[in-house]
């Protein structure tokens, strides 16, 4: 299928939808963009992009996932479609799926489940699950700490979300840095990474701490997001 732009333009949202299904631009990169984004701009209803996150397809899971993160809050009424999408098999479904969360769900179950993605095959996953923990409310912080009360699986995201709580300047975050325990710890050192910034700012401190924390993940989330060029 070779459709110009303005070809696609001619087609209703439920041609391309259809056309989405049945495989038509799975072939070519160039014109799956385009045809994702003219599908964008005749989105009249987020819930028309439901057949497509259920469908079981890569390329149809990640051109509605990839829309609804574009919609924003708009997207939270679809969100129950998109959640299961961070155990996708494909990467760049996992991705998008992720893309959701801040602005369409404040369910601490919900983002539990995103904190196992930590440990996520692709390093862009976890280093977006990063960036997620910079913007979680007090509320679903504290959330997230209750669902993880006496299971002792979930112990290392609890310890995260204690030192979230409690700030970088209390003594748990000061004892963890210390005493360099993070063996099989990612959250709890991700939890002191997000906890430091809260409280030092972009700052030399802000820099030493990350560098004692000595985590790869965080070294290239701090490369990306507070180096300077």
């Amino acid at each position: 299928m070779t459709d110009s732009k303005f070809e696609l333009k001619k087609k209703s949202f439920t041609q391309l939808r259809d056309e989405f299904l049945a495989g038509n631009y799975d072939e070519s990169w160039e014109e799956h963009n385009l045809a994702m984004n003219e599908l964008h701009n005749k989105l009249e209803d987020v819930s028309d992009l439901v057949p497509l996150l259920e469908s079981g397809s890569k390329h149809c899971q990640y051109v509605a996932a990839y829309i609804a993160a574009q919609e924003g809050n708009g997207a939270a009424s679809i969100f129950p479609y998109v959640f299961p999408l961070i155990n996708s098999a494909w990467s760049e479904v996992r991705d998008e799926a992720c893309d959701c969360f801040l602005n369409c769900t404040e369910d601490p179950a919900h983002y539990l489940a995103l904190l196992k993605l930590l440990e996520d095959v692709e390093q862009s996953i976890r280093l977006r699950v990063i960036t997620i923990i910079f913007g979680l409310s007090d509320k679903v912080i504290e959330g997230i700490y209750k669902l993880t009360k006496n299971v002792d699986s979930l112990a290392d995201i609890g310890l995260g979300m204690r030192i979230l709580m409690e700030g970088y300047e209390q003594s748990l975050a000061q004892e963890f840095i210390q005493f360099n325990n993070f063996e099989n710890n990612k959250a709890s050192v991700v939890c002191t990474y997000v906890a430091a910034y809260k409280h030092l700012g972009d700052s030399p401190e802000f820099k030493s701490t990350m560098n004692r924390l000595g985590e790869s993940d965080i070294s290239k989330h701090y490369h990306i997001y507070f180096e300077e060029e």
